[in-house]
């Protein structure tokens, strides 16, 4: 029987490898803080999406080749893993037009002859392949950190036939393509490659709730422009909720500080514009780039909510897994924002008294948008305070506080 202290380290190896295959072919194929479009065109096709504005998103080679690597390496770990999901399909498009289908094998052989179809440079075919095969170790303060909590972690075994796992190679990819460095602000990485993430998160098949989630920055606060990523150490934020065993535990790095702030942080994708919202002094707004990124504001303190309200700026189950963990392990959550909106018309009672469990987004191996929207939280307290100043932005002007 695997504990969760190994399932969780097995997750975090796995991320771990997919982090550092997005720095070496980032770096292979690096211009100077912007690509040229023959390179663009090597790492990357540009995808449209099913989004109700007609948008297109980013595929790289790095996106395709991290997800089968993380499928890969967890299949080895934990044979008996069957309920494996991820953003991407295994193809990639070559720089020949030659469709390479990205699969592994346990011979290393093998790994460099599919690589080279895709990958012009010998030194980092050879490069990712012995990453690949390699037996990666922890770092040693994911090690540290993870003791503090071995008794916990390994007191309870993880029963592989009712785990699902959901995998975002890359998330904000665009960011990945255009590799500008971060512009941080208070800690959190607006803009640039230190938004990027390496998601993956686990969930219950019975239940649908989330259980162990792993949310990896590859480029931490990245803020130079010389492509040398040789010094790098991803950050890596991890969460674990099994409230059947009363186990909720993160990462250190994922333990919030109080707020002294007296406005409520919002963090918003682009085009939100909720009226109540941005004519209320007591919300402050920010846009983060990447769904994970943002996730992980809230988790880390910087934000108290993180909400979707419109049908152009849906995220995936795969965005949201993982964080949902680390969340749900610190007491908050993710909620379906259009179901609570559309059940407070006709609601009565004391806002702190609504059902909102009831509203938590579920997990199943689905494809489909969240298209109704979330809204992410550490605290209740804020979900209520939201909601309260919407309700009385629609006349609704009761104390329901």
């Amino acid at each position: 029987m695997v504990s969760v202290k190994g399932f969780l380290e097995g997750l975090i190896i796995a991320s771990e490898k997919a982090s550092r295959i997005t720095r070496i072919i980032r770096a292979a194929y690096w211009t100077g803080g912007s690509d040229s479009q023959p390179i663009h065109q090597r790492i990357a096709t540009e995808e449209k999406v099913d989004r109700k504005d007609g948008s297109s998103d980013f595929k790289t080679l790095a996106d395709v080749l991290c997800q089968t690597v993380i499928d890969y390496e967890l299949r080895k770990l934990f044979p008996d893993i069957r309920d494996i999901h991820g953003e991407e399909n295994c193809s990639f498009q070559s720089c020949g037009d030659e469709e390479v289908q990205v699969k592994l094998t346990g011979n290393t052989e093998d790994t460099k002859v599919m690589l080279s179809k895709a990958l012009s440079d010998p030194l980092v075919v050879d490069s990712i392949s012995s990453l690949i095969h390699s037996n990666l170790e922890l770092p040693p303060h994911i090690v540290d950190g993870i003791s503090t909590h071995s008794t916990e972690l390994e007191n309870l075994s993880v029963d592989f036939s009712n785990i699902g796992v959901w995998i975002d190679p890359i998330d904000a990819t665009k960011e990945y393509v255009n590799a500008k460095k971060s512009v941080v602000v208070d800690g959190l990485s607006h803009r640039g490659l230190g938004c990027c993430t390496v998601i993956l998160g686990s969930y219950n098949l019975t239940t649908g709730q989330p259980f162990v989630g792993v949310v990896s920055y590859p480029f931490n606060l990245y803020t130079c422009d010389s492509g040398n990523f040789s010094q790098a150490e991803t950050a890596i934020h991890w969460g674990c909720y099994h409230p059947e065993s009363s186990l909720s535990i993160v990462s250190e790095n994922c333990i919030r500080a109080p707020s002294s702030a007296s406005e409520m942080r919002l963090v918003l994708s682009g085009g939100e514009k909720m009226p109540f919202v941005m004519d209320n002094p007591l919300f402050e707004r920010m846009s983060p780039k990447g769904a994970g990124n943002k996730m992980l504001a809230v988790a880390k303190g910087k934000a108290d909510l993180y909400v979707i309200t419109l049908e152009s700026n849906v995220v995936f189950l795969w965005d949201t897994c993982a964080g949902h963990s680390i969340l749900k392990a610190q007491g908050g959550g993710i909620l379906n924002y259009r179901s609570i909106f559309e059940a407070l018309q006709s609601y009565q009672g004391c806002l702190k008294d609504f059902p909102y469990s009831e509203f938590e987004i579920k997990y199943t191996g689905s494809h489909d948008p969240l298209s109704d929207g979330i809204i992410a939280y550490s605290d209740i307290k804020h979900v209520v305070a939201f909601f309260s100043n919407m309700l009385k932005y629609f006349n609704r002007t009761d104390d329901f506080t």
